[in-house]
């Protein structure tokens, strides 16, 4: 890794990752692994990495229920807010919706501590 001007300004920085998908904690939940590899690169070039990927919520429907909890490691760390999502047509059209409410509050949360 090659320290210039620019890391070392990155390095007082943090950084906010938003994926709709995210592999939890022992990569048994396979979703998006390419952006993981990637903040296994970037995470040194910052103070701190913050990923936010909402999971629906099945009520122990499918896996990611199970699978997607909070974690961290090194200076990142990842969160998996959970969002109402109900499989009929006019709730698909409103998913969009929740998905950006969950983050949008799990940010000013974070923003609070």
């Amino acid at each position: 890794m090659k320290i210039t001007k620019e890391t070392k300004i990155l390095k007082n920085k943090n950084l906010l990752v938003i994926s709709s998908s995210f592999p939890d904690k022992t990569n048994t939940f396979y979703g998006e692994i390419f952006v993981k590899e990637q903040l296994k690169y970037l995470k040194d070039y910052f103070k701190k990495v913050i990923v936010i990927s909402p999971v629906p919520r099945t009520f122990g429907i499918y896996n990611s229920d199970k699978l997607c909890k909070d974690y961290e490691f090194d200076n990142v760390k990842v969160y998996f807010p959970r969002l109402r999502n109900v499989p009929i047509s006019f709730f698909r059209k409103r998913l969009r919706d929740n998905w950006f409410k969950v983050i949008d509050k799990l940010i000013k949360k974070l923003l609070k501590m």
